[in-house]
């Protein structure tokens, strides 16, 4: 426990999550308010997402860029007993735009918040990505945390410039834990959604993830882009699943320790194509009319520009979270009804989110 809650004589475990006001963030902060024994103090730059699903006495916020704000963040690990990094530019469109903003957050930015942990002796959960194990090469083996090589496309390709940032601070952390007594748990996420994953552009707006693109043509009547046909296959995770996850870790430092986890669903792998129509049968379904649009292929230069290439399959290993107790406990169909369904529902709510450029967090 940190020296400000012993003096303050609070029982509770305090939390500092830079980066919370995104969708993990907000789902991960719904979840620990409803806990007994957890103080959350949220560090972002923006609150809506946060404001639709936490009541704001529940948990302190204080307003950080972590680019700029340095001594906010110093105080706010200094005063924490746990801090959840959640930070990052996750936008394939951006990868392209602005590679050096992408390395200058999710690096160097990042890695301010580890070497604070690293001097004040917090522990850390680290947020890396499933992107770091780079490419499958056609292969269906799952990846596995300790075991799986990471390969990465050539250097021409600027889409694989956020994988080797994230990869190289997943490298500088465990190095922190192996020369300074760095408490840390790593993370892979492996495709998480649900309400409020990105948000719905408008057709002039930058490129959110899939789901989010394919939500937002359907709403607003355009064509849903399979980007070089839609052939990449990805397993997709339940918010829900996830955040239960990130719950055991957290009360499990002991096994967590020093250690990687992926978090995802290896039943509920899909390609782009295939969920895409998914979508539209829910769409349908849901709303009594077939979206206006159609399905139509885009070349992935095009789409996201030159440099772009992406991962053809990517399956999580969880043996080593199973372990633990963990099991995904919603299937594809229950997840992907429930997050269109929370889409048609809020639609119009959902239009003030801002861009991912102006938003740095998962």
């Amino acid at each position: 426990m940190s020296d400000a809650a012993k003096q303050s004589g609070s029982a509770s475990q305090r939390i500092a999550l830079f980066g919370g006001g995104g969708f993990i963030g907000a789902h991960l902060t719904r979840a620990l308010t409803g806990r007994d024994g957890f103080a959350v103090h949220v560090l972002d730059v923006d609150q809506r997402k946060l404001d639709r699903l936490v009541r704001r006495e529940a948990y302190t916020y204080t307003p950080c860029d972590v680019q700029c704000d340095h001594a906010c963040m110093e105080r706010a690990v200094e005063q924490a007993d746990v801090v959840v990094n959640l930070v990052a530019y996750a936008n394939p469109e951006i990868y392209l735009t602005h590679p050096l903003k992408v390395v200058q957050l999710n690096l160097f930015d990042n890695l301010r918040i580890v070497e604070a942990c690293a001097r004040h002796g917090r522990r850390l959960m680290h947020f890396s990505t499933s992107e770091v194990y780079g490419k499958a090469n056609g292969s269906g083996a799952a990846f596995k945390e300790d075991q799986s090589d990471c390969v990465v496309g050539p250097i021409r390709n600027q889409r694989w410039i956020y994988s080797s940032a994230k990869q190289l601070l997943d490298r500088l952390v465990f190095a922190h834990g192996q020369e300074h007594d760095l408490p840390f748990t790593i993370v892979r996420p492996f495709n998480f959604i649900g309400p409020l994953i990105d948000y719905l552009p408008s057709a002039d707006d930058a490129k959110p993830r899939v789901f989010s693109q394919f939500m937002a043509a359907m709403l607003n009547g355009r064509d849903m882009l399979l980007v070089d046909g839609g052939h990449a296959r990805r397993c997709y995770t339940c918010i829900d699943d996830a955040i239960e996850a990130l719950l055991l870790l957290l009360d499990r430092p002991d096994a967590a320790q020093g250690e990687i986890f992926n978090i995802g669903n290896p039943d509920a792998e899909l390609s782009v194509v295939e969920l895409a129509h998914r979508m539209r049968d829910l769409f349908t379904e849901l709303t009594g009319n077939e979206p206006a649009g159609a399905i139509r292929e885009v070349c992935g230069k095009k789409h996201y520009g030159q440099g772009y290439e992406d991962c053809d399959r990517r399956i999580p290993d969880i043996s080593k979270i199973r372990a633990l107790g963990w099991q995904p406990r919603h299937n594809l169909e229950q997840t992907l009804r429930a997050t269109v369904q929370y889409h048609l529902q809020h639609r119009d709510e959902l239009a003030d989110v801002p861009a991912a450029l102006n938003h740095v967090h998962c």
